[in-house]
């Protein structure tokens, strides 16, 4: 009787973990999501042309080495 109920215990703790790790994903992803959203919003503010070149070779995954 003992083996059922520590394997129902270990099985529960198991799931309660999950949810707490997806409920931290979650949570992640939408500051994420906010930070985008302010940088969408004040992106037309950036005049450096140089900021934007690298922008573009982050995005576009180059390197570049001096």
């Amino acid at each position: 009787m003992t083996g059922c109920f520590e394997a129902c215990l270990a099985q529960s703790r198991f799931v309660a973990a999950w949810l707490l790790g997806a409920r931290f994903v979650r949570e992640q992803s939408r500051r994420t999501n906010a930070v985008a959203r302010q940088l969408e919003k004040h992106r037309s503010l950036v005049t450096d042309s140089r900021f934007e070149a690298a922008v573009d070779l982050a995005k576009g995954g180059q390197w570049v080495i001096e």
